[in-house]
């Protein structure tokens, strides 16, 4: 340990708990270490798949035929957390899944459990909790376990974390353990999901996460009734499912590829490799639940309206807050400029007054940032503060 180079022992990066698939379109099925993935697992136990890879989707298709999704677009979407599940081991970043629904009874968390199901036999169930340090705590631990997926069950607000946000756009993350003055460095490969009602993945994490929504479309879901049980099919014969998945991926790698396919930043591996199998299968794409996300978040749209409601009422003259404050000061709230304070009030409110320093920095950390064409754009610094002014791109 204290010579920190061990020449000729391979780089361990974390445990392979079954079959995978490689850049090439392999399957890795054999014990050993695999580009620092040591494989612990029976490969008897996981049998080659019989049928085409045409065949193994459809079977994917009817296994999860039951879950009310609510268009084909969150079905696709439910196939790219399977495909993820199966090569997360061999993929560098990945997206988190959330499993949406608007009552009790959807079956989010049934179909949470499925998708963890094609990473591993555990699929434990935890809860997100409230505060951001345990929150920390308890990423960091998941990780530190080498678990390759881990749920988080029944969300009570919408899902954010900058921590999260780190992890899953890293193959690495280091943090403080908890209660400790050491150091963790850990492997991210690990299949983050979690589900709620009414939630959706906001601030940074709404460009990260992968949203699976359902919809019962009836008034109490709980009392519908089901001809299978597909996480039963899964457990019971867990090795064919995941080689039959893995067959979707390699038959898509060593055939043709789809051409036209922008990668989406941070993921351009999983881009590649699931969104690509899925668009070439003629399925919708999987990386419309993503941008979905960023176009409905709450945060962005508010950003929009006040960009466009500020170029209202002053067009691109460069103005400090100082003077956009004492201009909508005593506006009346009928007015543009009273609809421009009101807006700064629910962004910088502060006992029914505008926080100076709370809205400088809300613009601060939102400059440059463009929503329909238009975006905050500050000149250098005067006396009186600095300028800021709304700017067509």
């Amino acid at each position: 340990m204290a010579a920190s180079a061990w020449p000729g022992v391979p780089e361990l990066v974390g445990l392979l708990h079954q079959p995978t698939i490689d850049a090439d379109g392999n399957i890795i099925a054999s014990a050993g270490n695999h580009a620092g993935m040591e494989a612990c697992f029976d490969p008897a136990a996981f049998p080659e798949y019989a049928g085409t890879a045409a065949e193994a989707l459809q079977e994917l298709r009817r296994l999860i035929r039951e879950f009310p999704f609510a268009s084909v677009l969150d079905e696709s979407a439910a196939l790219s957390a399977i495909l993820t599940a199966v090569a997360r081991p061999m993929l560098p970043t990945a997206p988190a899944y959330l499993v949406a629904a608007h009552d009790l009874g959807s079956g989010k968390s049934f179909l949470a459990e499925l998708f963890a199901l094609f990473a591993g036999e555990d699929e434990t169930m935890r809860r997100w909790a409230q505060r951001a340090e345990e929150q920390d705590k308890s990423l960091l631990a998941a990780l530190m376990e080498a678990k390759p997926s881990c749920v988080f069950d029944n969300l009570m607000h919408h899902w954010q974390s900058p921590t999260l946000a780190a992890i899953l756009t890293s193959p690495t993350y280091s943090d403080r353990i908890l209660g400790q003055s050491a150091s963790a460095s850990v492997s991210t490969r690990c299949l983050f999901i979690a589900t709620g009602n009414n939630i959706k993945p906001a601030k940074d994490l709404s460009r990260r996460v992968v949203t699976v929504e359902l919809d019962a479309k009836c008034e109490n879901p709980l009392l519908r009734e089901f001809s299978g049980d597909p996480v039963a099919e899964v457990r019971a014969n867990r090795g064919r499912w995941v080689m039959c998945a893995l067959t979707v991926l390699q038959a898509y790698l060593q055939g043709a590829g789809v051409s036209g396919l922008q990668p989406v930043a941070s993921f351009g591996e999983w881009s590649r490799v699931v969104r690509g199998a899925l668009v070439a299968a003629g399925l919708p794409d999987p990386g419309r639940a993503l941008v979905r996300n960023v176009e409905g978040d709450d945060d962005r749209d508010h950003l929009g309206h006040v960009l466009q409601v500020w170029r209202e009422c002053f067009g691109d003259e460069p103005l400090t807050l100082r003077d956009v404050l004492q201009a909508t000061g005593t506006a009346a709230p009928s007015s543009p400029l009273g609809e421009l304070r009101q807006l700064l009030i629910e962004v910088a409110g502060e006992r029914g007054e505008i926080s100076a320093q709370k809205l400088g920095n809300w613009v601060g950390s939102r400059a440059g940032r463009v929503v329909e064409g238009l975006r905050f754009v500050g000149l250098s610094r005067t006396r009186t503060g600095v300028p800021w002014s709304v700017a067509k791109v």
